[in-house]
Parts: C-alpha cells; structure tokens; sequence
C-alpha cells in the first residue's frame, strides 16, 4: 500500500499531465474527432486516478483512527493502573496510619491508667498514714482519759446505786490502747481533741450532793462500745419489705408516696432532685430522666397523641422504662395505653424472675399485651366487625427498656428503638458516640424480611417502596432482592423511586417503606411499615409478629470507653427529625461525679424537635415521644452476663416507695 508522499507524487503527475493535455487542446496541436476523443480519454483517466485518490485517502485516515484508538486504549489502562496502584498506596498508608493510631491511644491508655493506679496507691499510702496518725492519737487520748475511767464509772455505780456495779469497779481496768481501731466511732476523734486541750481532772469524788459533770460528760457525746443485743437490733430493724415479688432488705420507714404526677403533652417529668442514687458497685443511675410527649409539628398540645409511656422506679437501682407509638385510626391511643399497663403490671409483678431471664419474661409480657389489645378493641367495637384475628383493628409499637446498676435489658418491637452514648473518655475535647442497640424493625430491614420470608404466608406479601401513583399502578418497587442465594437491598430499585419523586421520611435522607398484604375476598389490602408490632392482628398471619427482640448491654464494658453515659429511646416521631449524632450532642452532658446534671438540657433538646418538626412536616409530622436518662459511672471495672443471680445482695430500698409517670 503506498504511503502518503506516494499519493501526493502521484496526483502531482495527473495534474501535471491534464495540464499538458489542455495546453495543447487550446494551441490547436489536437484537432478533430480525434482530438474530442482523446479530451475524453484523458477526463475518464483523471476520474479513475481521483477516484483511487479517495480511495487511498479513505483507507489512510481508518488506519489512523484505528492507531489512534489503539493508543488511547493502552494509555487509558495505564493510567488505570497507575491508580489502582496509588489507591493500594493510599489505603495502605491509611491502614498504618490507624494502626499507629491505635498503638498511641493503646499506650495513652496504658500511662493513663497506669497513673491512675499509682494515684490510687499513694492515696492508699496516704489514707493509711492518716489512719496510723489517728490511731496514735486515739491512744494517746485513751491513755490520758484511762485513770479517770475508775473513779467515774464509780460515781455513776454510786449515783444510780448499783452495788453489783461497785463491786465489779475493784476488779475492772480500763484499756491503755486499742488493738483494732474499726471498733471505734467515728466521734472519738471529738473527744479526743476536746480532752487534748484540757487539763486532767480531780480523781476525787465529791462529797455530797448530786453528781457532777464528769469530763467524759462534759468534752464528748456519750457512746458505748459494747455490741448491740438480739433484742436491740430486732427492735431497730422492721421486717423485710416487697415490691412486686422482689424482697428487699430491711430499711427506713418509708415516706407515704405523692400522688401519681400525669405530665401533660409537651411537659417535662424528672425524677426528684434528691434522687442521686449511690450503689455498691458499677454504672449507676444518676437519679434523673426526663420524660417528654408532643403531638408532633404544628399540632396543639390537646391534639390526639396515639404515644404513651411510662418510668416505673422499681427501686433505687431498678428502673423501667417504656415508650409505646399507637397507631390506627381510631383506637391507637386507647391500645398504647393498654400495651402500656400490661407490660408494667406484668414486669413488676416477674421482677426476680426478669434479673433472671428478661428475655422471657420481656416476651410473656408482650404476648400479655398483643391478647389484652385484642380484648379492648373487641370491647370497644359493639358489636365488633369481626370476632376474628385475623381482622387488622389498631396496633402499637413499644420499646421497654430494664436498668439496673449492672446493665440496661432492652425489649423492642417496631420503629421506637433505643440509644446508648457517651463522650468518649480518651477524647480531649468531648466527642460524642453512641451505638443503636437494636434496628428498628422496618420494611426496609433485611434481616426481618429474611424472617418474615421464612413464615408460611411470607412470601405473599410485598415489601416495596411507597411510591406515589406506582402503587395504585401495582408496580411499586421492591425494596428487596436475593442475589446468590440471599437477600440485599436492591439499589435499581431505589433510584427508580427516588426517580419518581418518593420523598424522604427522615433528616437522614432514608426513603418510607412499607409491606402490602395480598388482595384477598373481604379483605382490602393493607399496608404496614413495621415488620413487628402489637396488634395488627390481620397482617399476624403473614409473619409480622408481637414478639419482641431482647437485647442485653453490660455497662460495665461500655463505661470502661465511654463516659457520661446517657440513654435515649423514643417513637420514631422524634428519631426522623434528626441525625442519631445530632440527638446525643444535644443532650450528652458532661457533670461533676457527684453533681447532678442539667436537666433543662434535655428539655430544650425536645423543644427544638417540635420547632424542627414544624419546618420538616408542619402539621403531618408524627407524635414525638422520648425518654432521655442519665447514668453515674461509680468507677468500677466488672463484668456480668445477662443472667442475674436472684440470691445475690439485694438493693436497698429507696427513700419513696414505686412510682410511675404517664402522658396524659
């Protein structure tokens, strides 16, 4: 194939040659026919060499596009490598970066705790060195006092003429020291200074009249270091009192209760300000929670709130909380409120039985409630539609949550979830965590449509996106698919929705989900967003279920990492206003070991939820409920399982007897 400079000569050639031909044409040196058909031989020629010409051109400019792409194809690859191998690179160092991170937060913990234990050992020096002072002293002021002792306990024996006693003075001899100084009162040390800066007193005894003064009488409280009797002690201790079927010990009489406090919707419910509990051992309950209900946006405070909850103060280091989302079109309210007082009824009246088993006794208790909503509805509706269960009337959604000083137990069904944050105690500026104990159980969670698929009657219902104008099409996208035997989230699916406009129903960008019941003879069909609920009794038969899931957190563990410990559960109306770190930078509080904390924190938290709620949904946002509860960190270090062991040391009862708290 001839190369360019080729194709250029040889067009010069022809050009040069057609030139010649019409030279001669013009000067006459071709005449004739013959001439004519020798023009038109030499025009055909210059076609056929033209159209070589293209031709050529053609196949020189598809070999260069193809060279071109060529190269572009291979210096495309090369740059992909040259960025895969950066990426290696940087990951790489990311990698080691994290890891030397680690090693330096690994050693800061390391000196910071090693500090903290010598702090600890030259407190302990310490304090045993004062208590070796103390002792010196209290011997001195024994020493001192131990000549007088004779002479004054004869007068006494003398004053309340006690023969025996007089006799006995003979033999008696008061102690020069004390071999183990824990038996004595702490209000010797009173005394011993008081005798310190007097001057011994006359062992004479006086000689008529009434007694006088002694100095043991005169420079200290009297006190007696004798063991109290059987008698005495069976006399100073009531009987041991019950909660529920728990048996505490015996305590201080107790303060008749006040009457049962109802907050109104949108107020505030704190545990009182003395509350501050102190346990032998582990994260403790600081006393103070606050508990908050709203019907949500725009609406007005005596608007219809389908939520309800409740705080039951088992005793000063039990307690239980619970929030309960209603929803339904009539009867919500009424079956939340149900829900709510079987669950306290029955786990207060389970109580050992729950430090025990709490997963067992947590799913009774729901059970309890998924029967007795079904017996208020029916009662509700006279006659009812349907005396059958498997009509969908209302149903509800409660998370109820067990702290003791040890660990938080946490029962959820439905979107009301829970969280557990801190500041982070190796953080030098306070930075907040915090970690979901449990998913909520939504249509868009996979592990519970993996369950529901496993039921009988799963598989008929449909688990999509709630698409405007696509459902009523039946053509919804499924939220759902199952790729090499399981099941993920289909993201085609997703952009299809989000394509169609599908708005977000929370500040964290998620789209609403919901399940579809198949169209069935008398039933129309139903939508739920919820894979667990209480109620529901039509979608029950499909796989949604009552049962709750249990989950159980040391806080021991946690509270070796973090500090400030705070926990947050709520309906979801308060969780789709906001980002999970969000909730905790406004309510994580930082407070004196021994201090209480800010209580009004928490309550402008929910204040700035409903002005939030106004701005997001206006008057559709949905009924925000929460209970926010702060915990005291003791300092201790141990580890426990989920089980509790009934025989061990009970709690102290505390000031007031149980109390509980519900939204109006």
């Amino acid at each position: 194939m001839p190369d360019e400079t080729s194709v250029e000569q040889r067009s010069a050639r022809i050009r040069g040659r057609m030139q010649w031909i019409l030279q001669q044409v013009e000067g006459g040196s071709f005449a004739g026919d013959a001439a004519a058909k020798h023009v038109a031989a030499l025009e055909r020629q210059q076609l056929s060499h033209e159209a070589q010409l293209e031709d050529e051109l053609s196949r020189q400019a598809e070999r260069l596009r193809a060279e071109h792409d060529a190269e572009l194809t291979r210096q495309l690859a090369q740059l992909r490598a040259i960025h895969a191998t950066e990426v290696r690179g940087l990951r790489a160092q990311l990698r080691s970066a994290r890891e030397e991170a680690a090693l330096r937060h690994s050693a800061a913990a390391a000196n910071e705790a090693e500090r903290q234990r010598t702090a600890a050992e030259a407190e302990r020096r310490e304090q045993m060195r004062t208590a070796t002072a103390r002792v010196a002293l209290l011997e001195a002021a024994l020493a001192k006092v131990a000549p007088f002792l004779p002479a004054v306990l004869e007068e006494l024996a003398r004053s309340h003429g006690s023969p025996q006693l007089l006799g006995q003075l003979h033999v008696r001899q008061a102690p020069a020291s004390l071999e183990h100084p824990k038996a004595l009162p702490s209000r010797w040390a009173a005394a011993e200074a008081k005798l310190a800066s007097q001057p011994p007193p006359s062992p004479a005894r006086p000689a008529t009249g009434a007694p006088q003064p002694t100095p043991a009488a005169k420079g200290a409280t009297p006190c007696s270091l004798q063991p109290q009797s059987a008698a005495t002690k069976s006399s100073s201790n009531p009987p041991p009192k019950k909660v529920g079927s728990l048996s505490l010990p015996p305590g201080p009489k107790a303060v008749p209760p006040p009457p049962p406090v109802r907050p109104t919707r949108g107020e505030m419910a704190a545990a009182p300000p003395a509350a501050v509990q102190v346990a032998p051992k582990g994260v403790k309950m600081s006393g103070r929670y606050v508990g908050y209900s709203h019907p949500g946006g725009s609406k007005p405070v005596d608007a219809v709130n389908q939520d309800t909850w409740f705080v039951h103060e088992l005793d000063e280091h039990n307690m239980l909380f619970a929030v309960f989302d209603g929803h339904g079109p009539e009867n919500g309210a009424m079956v939340a409120q149900v829900a709510a007082q079987t669950v306290r009824d029955y786990v207060v009246s389970h109580f050992n039985a729950l430090r025990s088993e709490p997963e067992s006794v947590f799913t009774e208790a729901f059970e309890l409630a998924h029967k007795a909503a079904l017996d208020a509805v029916l009662q509700a509706c006279s006659p009812p539609t349907m005396a059958n269960e498997d009509f969908r009337l209302v149903d509800g959604v409660p998370i109820a949550t067990w702290t003791d000083e040890d660990g938080v137990q946490q029962a959820e069904v439905g979107d009301s979830i829970g969280l557990l944050g801190g500041t982070i105690a190796a953080s030098e500026d306070g930075e907040v965590t915090f970690e979901e104990l449990m998913a909520e159980h939504s249509a868009s969670n996979v592990d519970e449509y993996s369950r529901v698929q496993s039921h009988p009657q799963g598989h008929r219902l449909q688990f999509v996106y709630d698409t405007p104008g696509l459902i009523d099409e039946g053509k919804a996208p499924a939220v759902f698919k199952k790729v090499n035997g399981a099941f993920q989230l289909d993201v085609g699916a997703r952009r299809l929705a989000e394509v169609h406009n599908t708005v977000a129903k929370n500040a964290r960008g998620d789209l609403p989900t919901i399940i579809l019941t198949p169209e069935e003879p008398g039933f129309e069909q139903q939508s739920l967003a919820m894979t667990r609920s209480i109620g529901d009794f039509y979608l029950q038969r499909f796989g949604i279920s009552w049962k709750p899931e249990v989950i159980c957190v040391e806080l021991a563990e946690v509270g070796s990492d973090l500090s400030n410990l705070t926990l947050v559960i709520a309906s979801d109306g308060v969780w789709d206003l906001w980002h999970y770190e969000d909730v905790f930078e406004g309510v994580v509080q930082r407070y004196e070991p021994d201090g209480l904390p800010d209580m009004s924190i928490p309550q402008e938290f929910f204040e700035r939820s409903i002005e939030r709620g106004i701005e997001m949904f206006d008057d559709t946002a949905d009924n925000m409920t929460g209970i926010v509860v702060y915990f005291k960190d003791a300092g201790s270090k141990h580890s426990k399982s989920c089980n509790y062991d009934p025989a061990g040391p009970a709690s102290s009862p505390s000031a007031a007897p149980p109390s509980s708290f519900f939204s109006v």
